[in-house]
């Protein structure tokens, strides 16, 4: 059989290019930012590669446990391209996940039986979580995309040991960026187990594992030799050591996070709606059993929040949410055709078990990027199907969009605002940057502060010796500068 890596071209929708490029554009007017939420730490990474300095690489890996794939990656793409700055080339690396995740899609709808590859795109592409972490230099949404593009690959019968090792190195590289990326390992055997084990391709299955294997090991020994510790700092390995403690509430907060990203109108179709309606009652009582449970015993244990709208809602009350809302992570599978075959179950139990890898560590939103577009291409063709419900859905999602720019922009610019006003008032070497260092690094110019004498706080406070502030006037994002301590009553860090 004639084995291609590209999708065939006739099964592109004609909307699916214009759709893709309108987004890449969109990302690619918001390059030139501000750094926000430790991308200064990837791109004094990359500046190490170059300059083998070793404050950089000591305050990367104070501040991450990631790999140094990324910044590697970009150091090299950086000789390329002389006189860009290294926050832009990330960004430009990050960006190119946008139409590897795009060309994925189409495969994946495929082995789903789904012929609606274009919409499932979008909903993707503009969902607020790949949203956000598409436009930001870290080492989330680009290993996402190249090992989705990776498993779509092999997501085919027969399997071709050419196409399985092809797979497997890529999938291997999107682990060398991110570990989690390895775990999609469990949508392949998903796909490959659905049948009869006469069926299993065992061989191209070993190959496909060893080409995952191969460069993760050699990244592995390379990584070891060169900074003398395994997979991550011992700092992290305590902190994002495996383990049972806070597993439930790891589990019920990634379950309620996915349902809300994946699918917040859900609720609405016809088909559930009528379901709902006529079992309120005990769906009612499911919903408000589950939300108790959750304000009064479940805890966030890492970063499962909601950026900017935290500011509005409380951490019970976000528990809550996410423990009422972890009911309809089941709704895929209760929705699924019985027509669309065994993939959409087994790929739904791959989901989850990736979930329960996750909970066994110190969860964060970011992590649910490597399924989410997988529970996207699961959501029932009717969700897509339907104008009114698609371009509602899609709104939202543009609406929060623009919210989290609008966010991220104040913040990066307020923050640049107040290291500069640091600097002009002769204060570096006095002041704990606080509340700006996950936006501009832990010092100024990598020189730690001699004594702390200053602080920066969130929010304009009293008597502050400078303020920066940035957006408009009824929705800004203010930091000030105050004597260390704070008074009694100011804001926090």
């Amino acid at each position: 059989m004639h084995d291609r890596l590209a999708p065939a071209r006739g099964a592109l929708h004609p909307t699916f290019v214009p759709i893709v490029a309108l987004i890449v554009v969109a990302h690619a007017s918001l390059l030139l930012l501000a750094p926000v939420n430790l991308e200064y730490a990837f791109v004094d990474a990359a500046q190490f590669f170059l300059t083998h300095r070793p404050a950089l690489i000591q305050e990367y890996f104070s501040v991450q446990a990631n790999t140094v794939g990324m910044p590697f990656l970009a150091a090299q793409l950086s000789r390329l391209l002389p006189g860009v700055p290294l926050l832009e080339v990330t960004r430009l690396i990050v960006l190119a996940g946008v139409p590897l995740l795009a060309a994925a899609m189409p495969r994946v709808c495929r082995a789903l039986g789904r012929g609606d590859a274009h919409l499932v795109m979008a909903y993707v592409l503009l969902n607020p979580l790949v949203w956000i972490y598409a436009g930001r230099a870290t080492a989330d949404f680009f290993p996402m995309a190249l090992g989705i593009w990776a498993i779509s690959l092999v997501l085919q019968t027969p399997l071709s040991l050419r196409r399985a090792l092809v797979g497997g190195l890529v999938l291997g590289l999107a682990a060398v960026l991110k570990y989690h990326a390895a775990f999609l390992v469990l949508p392949v055997a998903a796909y490959h187990l659905r049948g009869a084990p006469r069926a299993w391709p065992f061989r191209s299955a070993a190959v496909f594992v060893a080409g995952v294997a191969a460069p993760l090991c050699a990244y592995l020994l390379v990584a070891h030799d060169a900074f003398g510790f395994w997979l991550t700092p011992p700092e992290f390995q305590v902190k994002h050591q495996f383990g049972s403690t806070g597993f439930a509430s790891n589990l019920v907060c990634y379950a309620g996070y996915l349902t809300l990203l994946a699918m917040p109108t859900l609720p609405f179709l016809p088909e559930v709606a009528r379901a709902l309606a006529r079992r309120w009652r005990p769906a009612l009582l499911a919903l408000a059993a589950m939300a108790a449970i959750g304000f009064f015993c479940i805890a966030d244990n890492g970063e499962m929040n909601l950026g900017p709208a935290d500011r509005w809602v409380p951490p019970s009350m976000r528990a809550a949410l996410f423990a009422a809302l972890s009911t309809g992570l089941a709704l895929p599978l209760w929705l699924r055709r019985r027509e669309d075959g065994r993939f959409p179950v087994t790929l739904w139990c791959a989901i989850v078990a990736m979930l329960v890898v996750f909970s066994l560590t110190r969860p964060a939103q970011r992590y649910l990027l490597f399924v989410l577009p997988l529970v996207i291409a699961l959501l029932p063709a009717q969700l897509f199907s339907r104008r009114s419900m698609l371009v509602t859905t899609l709104s939202l999602f543009v609406l929060a969009n623009a919210f989290v720019e609008y966010s991220r922009a104040c913040t990066g610019t307020a923050s640049e605002r107040m290291a500069a006003k640091i600097v002009e008032l002769g204060l570096a070497t006095s002041t704990d940057l606080g509340a700006i260092s996950p936006h501009v690094g832990p010092s100024i110019d990598h020189v730690p502060p001699l004594r702390t004498d200053y602080i920066v706080v969130k929010d304009r406070v009293p008597d502050a010796i400078a303020v920066s502030q940035a957006g408009l006037p009824i929705l800004p994002v203010t930091y000030s500068l105050v004597r260390f301590p704070p008074a009694r009553g100011a804001p926090g860090r």
